[in-house]
């Protein structure tokens, strides 16, 4: 029996799409060591940049802000994921150029104010802070996928325009010098959309991540279009917030009903309805709460220091070997550790990269110093327990969690790490309802609790879950999963 581990890779923005690359690392090194990087410690996340001291406190300001945002907007949300989270404020294109690799080599490029790139342990959101101060809305990309985060682990699966939709709200926060603007309009989405057809609203609805209207660039733009507008008019509109339709869809999504039967049943006729859209969308302004910030940070919260060459080599190895450029990693790690044998950063990247490469060995070891270095940091225990098996998978597991219980990755493995141990077994479900609770989206969660439910006979509990699984999966994929577990699961019972 395996666990399986989503992968955290759906929520890279489709509109920055991947090129080859090469970086001759050896031309790259001397620019390394002439540049000067600075940290700055936030309460909730590390901004590393080599802008002014003044632009990176403003970044982890605003990083801090969108934060606040949500807890302010929805009592009770959760906003930190388990997954670190770290922001590179580069100071110019150039700067974001060595390390998008990728936007570096495309042809006739668009200048990007950032990138956001989720992986499984660590979630990156690179920056341009010189377009900051022309653009009001430059953070609307970064904002747009650290909105997807929060809806991951409070909302669980929803349908793609809600999801979408969202994402394009909150994405258009903007954050100012003592004051936070949310729910702006996008003038370029509010022009689409009052001189282009509309998608018709049942289309709309019934949209997955399959779909054409999601993936395809041309017509793309009037979906997030579409669904940013249907989030503004249900979170702005007064007629909508004094109706609750927002919170009759959730509920109605709650009960299992499809995205359409959800919006029938929360929002009336569904012809009516869509008048109403574009009644709104006729509309001569549209309203946004302009508020003073909420985070309240003074410079006592931001603790800065300067990097050395060879943190920031480490740095960029890591990210690179995170992002799929194994080839300019381990030579940047080797670097790093050459500058500085003791530095556990560059022994974990250096580590990541041969785990990457398949080198177990040389991943082990670096992964073992790195830990020996610095055993604030989970990850390297995580991934020593993908390279060990039995007692000491377990241990590393373990280990792991006590430094960030909110792991869910973790959670799941040390589930069937307890199964498999007939000293532990009886404890195998609690880390998997952890999981399942962490990361409600990722179904393949509730799915590992059901198989722990299974395998240790308790029919009930199983065949809760794959009611649950049946009336949350969306997707084709997620039905198929929740289809073959039912299976199982009412065999369970005979």
């Amino acid at each position: 029996m395996t666990c399986q581990i989503p992968v955290k890779h759906d929520f890279v923005s489709r509109r920055l799409r991947k090129v080859a690359f090469a970086l001759i690392v050896g031309t790259a090194l001397p620019a390394f060591a002439a540049e000067k990087w600075i940290e700055i410690q936030s309460p909730h996340f590390v901004v590393e940049s080599n802008a002014s001291e003044a632009k990176a406190r403003d970044a982890a300001r605003a990083f801090e802000e969108i934060r606040s945002v949500f807890q302010t907007a929805f009592h009770g949300i959760r906003v930190d994921t388990g997954e670190r989270t770290l922001v590179i404020a580069c100071q110019d294109d150039d700067s974001l150029k060595s390390f998008l690799l990728d936007y570096a080599a495309a042809k006739n490029r668009a200048q990007l104010g950032g990138w956001f790139q989720p992986t499984l342990d660590t979630d990156y959101a690179v920056i341009n802070v010189s377009s900051y101060d022309a653009t009001e809305n430059a953070y609307h990309v970064i904002f747009h996928e650290f909105t997807h985060g929060i809806v991951r682990m409070n909302f669980g699966p929803i349908p793609a325009w809600l999801n979408e939709g969202f994402a394009e709200y909150y994405g258009n926060t903007v954050v100012k010098q003592g004051e936070t603007d949310l729910g702006q309009v996008t003038e370029g989405q509010l022009y689409l959309l009052q001189t282009a057809p509309m998608i018709p609203l049942l289309d709309l609805l019934k949209v997955d991540i399959h779909s054409p209207l999601y993936n395809e660039r041309n017509r793309s733009s009037m979906f997030y279009a579409e669904s940013w507008v249907m989030v503004h008019y249900l979170r702005s509109d007064r007629e909508a917030l004094q109706n609750h339709l927002l919170q009759k869809y959730f509920i109605a999504l709650g009960k299992g009903e499809d995205a359409v039967s959800a919006a029938t049943e929360a929002f009336g006729d569904l012809g009516a309805f869509e008048q109403k859209l574009k009644a709104y969308l006729r509309r001569q302004g549209f309203s946004f709460m302009r508020m003073k910030p909420t985070a309240r940070l003074d410079d006592k919260a931001l603790v800065a220091r300067p990097l050395s060459t060879a943190e920031l080599l480490a740095i960029k190895a890591d990210f690179f070997a995170r992002s799929g450029h194994l080839k300019e990693a381990g030579p940047l790690a080797a670097e790093a550790l050459r500058l500085s044998p003791d530095l556990a950063s560059a022994h974990e990247a250096a580590g990541y990269a041969a785990y990457r490469e398949g080198d177990q060995a040389k991943a082990a070891a670096e992964f073992m110093k790195a830990s020996q270095l610095d055993n604030k940091d989970s990850r390297p225990p995580f991934y020593l327990a993908e390279l060990e098996n039995g007692a000491q998978a377990t241990a590393h597991l373990e280990a792991t969690l006590a430094i960030n219980p909110d792991f869910a990755p973790a959670q799941s493995k040390l589930a069937f790490a307890y199964l498999n141990n007939p000293a532990t077994r009886d404890k195998a479900s609690g880390p998997a309802i952890r999981a399942a609770e962490i990361d409600p989206a990722s179904l393949n969660y509730l799915a590992n609790l059901g198989e722990i439910y299974l395998a240790l006979g308790r029919s009930q509990e199983a065949r809760a879950v794959s009611e649950r699984l049946t009336r949350t999966a969306r997707t084709p994929e997620e039905k198929a999963m929740a289809s073959s577990f039912a299976s199982r699961a009412t065999g369970s019972n005979n």
